[in-house]
This record gives C-alpha cells, structure tokens and sequence, in this order.
C-alpha cells in the first residue's frame, strides 16, 4: 500500500511547490471569458508527453484547475499564441514584431543547468545564421527578474533576451510543463514545430534550419 501512496504524496508536493510560485500574470486572476478563449485555441490535440531521452528541468504548473485540465499543445500549422514580453532594455516586444522571418524559440531559466547548457551551442548557429530570415528569441520564465538580467548581461548572451516570468499566459497556451523548450515558428507567425526535440548541442539542427524554404 505503501507503493501506491507515494506518486500521490509526490503529486501533492509538486502542487503545494506550485502554488507558492505565482506571478502577477497568475490565471486565477483571469476573467471567464479568457478561459473560454483558452480553451478554444488549444485545439483537440493530445496533452504532451516527455520523450525518454528529454531533460525536464523543472515541472512548470499552473495554479487555475479549469485551464489546467484543458492544457494540451498546439499542433503544426497553427496559428502561434500571441507572446508579450519584456526585453532586455524593458521594452515590450512582440511575435509579431519579427513577421517575415522564421523564429527559434528557447524557453528556459538561469536556474537550468540544462539550459545553460544550450547556451554556447545556441550562440554559435545564431552566429551562423546572422543576416538570415531567421531570429533566436530566448525567453525566460525565472522568478527572478534581476537574476535573468545579470546572467544575460554577464555572458553577453545574444539574440532577443526576453523575460516573461512564472505563470504567463504564453507558457499556458504553450503547455511548457518542463524547459528547455524550444519551438519553431514560420514567417507568417504559424508554428512549425512545437516541440523541438533537436537542440542547438545536436549537430542535425544546423542541416534542419538550413533547409528551410528561402532561409
């Protein structure tokens, strides 16, 4: 019996951890009419599962139980969720401020070690591609706001620095449950890939975006 409580004690802990985790985007706080919306966006796709060889760093969870059980993953060719964040100057950047080129997005954290681990590897193709019809867009989900700017401004990191915090409501229409994550959208803003499983560390990445159509 023993056997079978633990998952359960392990799940009350995960959501114990979470709810101490809220940000000022917090769902709790949306409207019905929000959620209604949320809803209607996430199309009738599965929920996402790991890969065996995937690295989850951390579980992301959401706090509102009616979004939670109807958080599942865009599929290929849909439209991307709209994204608002902040950049590295504090001013506010959107997805549709790079329409007309393709986009790599990176979520993670400094807390990552995984991660960070991209990081080198992530810089060398954005060093391939400059002057390209593609953009890196890192987004962070730290907590803490000031740790992700020391660690961007310290190692020089390049490409859009965005931050976006705990709990925003692009990690929800994404259904990140776990980083890093990397997502691949086209030039008309429709995702390519949701759920990239080549990393920038993985040599086949290179040949990948380089085969894609007018890069």
């Amino acid at each position: 019996m023993k056997k079978i409580y633990l998952p359960v004690i392990a799940l009350l802990l995960l959501a114990t951890l979470a709810l101490q985790a809220r940000e000022a985007d917090d769902p709790k706080s949306w409207s019905s009419g929000e959620i209604a919306h949320f809803k209607q966006v996430r199309m009738n796709t599965a929920s996402y599962s790991p890969g065996e060889n995937e690295i989850v760093c951390r579980q992301l969870e959401v706090d509102n139980e009616e979004v939670k059980q109807n958080i599942v993953a865009p599929r290929p060719g849909d439209p991307s969720p709209a994204l608002n964040a902040e950049d590295i100057n504090g001013k506010t950047v959107t997805l549709a401020d790079f329409r007309g080129k393709y986009i790599l997005i990176d979520v993670w954290a400094t807390w990552c070690t995984p991660c960070r681990t991209e990081i080198p590897a992530l810089k060398a193709m954005e060093e391939k591609f400059t002057g390209r019809d593609i953009v890196f867009v890192s987004i962070s989900v730290d907590k803490n706001k000031e740790a992700w700017s020391n660690m961007v401004k310290a190692n020089n990191m390049t490409g859009h620095q965005l931050w976006i915090g705990q709990n925003h409501k692009f990690s929800i229409a994404y259904a990140i449950r776990g980083i890093p994550r990397f997502i691949l959208i086209d030039r008309e803003g429709n995702i390519i890939d949701p759920y990239m499983k080549i990393r920038p560390s993985n040599p086949a990445l290179l040949p990948l975006l380089e085969g894609l159509d007018g890069i």
